[in-house]
């Protein structure tokens, strides 16, 4: 097996003399200008497909479409451009979004086009697409999002050939158990702390108890998280990996708002707790 180093260097003088260092090591180098570029060679990542970014879309055509069919004459323009409108799932885009033709920029503008005149046509089709499909971010007992896989994604890693090293043989099975088969749901307590919805009203309850508080620092924060949390409910299904964000902040901004604050009084000048 060969042997194989990545230089991550901007200096591209530094980086040639690493090159050959490492060369005559019998390594086989690449090189990278930044570290974006760096991580996209260590992990062989490829730009996403426009597709990605079309998954609501998608979902609500495929939506039209799954209660509609053919029985009205656009059913027949819908699979045009959603081939797989057939496969409709209320959960995920995944399976009605890959094979969209929107791969030319005729095609792009044309799928937008006919999207958006089929918007007036079925607002509400529209509407319970989006709501199905991001339910899991805003319905604190939802199950949809764990119908198919496990809540966490613990063979993941298997499928990067990322090798798993534990002090605790017996955790991974543990939690095999637990998310990968959902028997976590047996547990109140712990299925609500698992909830991604969860996490977007203690965001939401953070912002308004900054509100009422004029803490502008803390309310800016929750504001970045829910700004995080909307560009999440565009993708394709929900996930407890894309609301990671959401799980480790949210519970912060609650801490942040349960401190007293510093206030310095006119008289004294010494700093004061206020609730």
């Amino acid at each position: 097996m060969n042997k194989k180093a990545l230089v991550i260097e901007d200096d591209k003088n530094i980086a040639e003399l690493l090159r050959l260092y490492l060369e005559k090591d019998g390594f086989e180098v690449s090189i990278a200008p930044d570290g974006g570029k760096g991580l996209q060679l260590a992990t062989g990542a490829k730009s996403g497909l426009v597709n990605e970014m079309l998954s609501v879309p998608a979902q609500q055509l495929a939506r039209v479409y799954a209660l509609h069919g053919t029985e009205d004459p656009v059913g027949y323009e819908v699979i045009e451009f959603v081939p797989y409108a057939d496969q409709y799932d209320v959960w995920s885009a995944d399976r009605v979004k890959l094979h969209l033709k929107v791969s030319r920029p005729g095609e792009l503008w044309g799928f937008l086009k006919f999207w958006g005149r089929e918007l007036f046509h079925y607002p509400i089709e529209y509407i319970d697409a989006f709501l199905y499909q991001c339910k899991g971010y805003w319905f604190l007992d939802d199950t949809l999002f764990t119908s198919r896989t496990g809540a966490i994604y613990l063979w993941f890693y298997d499928n990067l050939g990322v090798e798993q090293q534990s002090l605790l043989p017996g955790l991974r099975d543990a939690m095999l158990s637990l998310f990968d088969r959902n028997t976590y749901r047996a547990y109140p307590v712990l299925s609500m702390l698992i909830q991604p919805a969860l996490y977007t009203w203690l965001s939401l309850l953070a912002l308004a108890c900054a509100i009422r508080r004029r803490d502008r620092g803390v309310a800016a924060a929750a504001l970045c998280l829910l700004m995080y949390l909307f560009t999440v409910c565009l993708g394709p299904l929900v996930g407890n990996r894309y609301s990671f964000c959401m799980m480790t902040g949210a519970p912060l901004l609650i801490g942040l708002m349960c401190t007293p604050r510093a206030h310095n009084l006119p008289e004294t000048g010494k700093p004061v707790c206020r609730r």
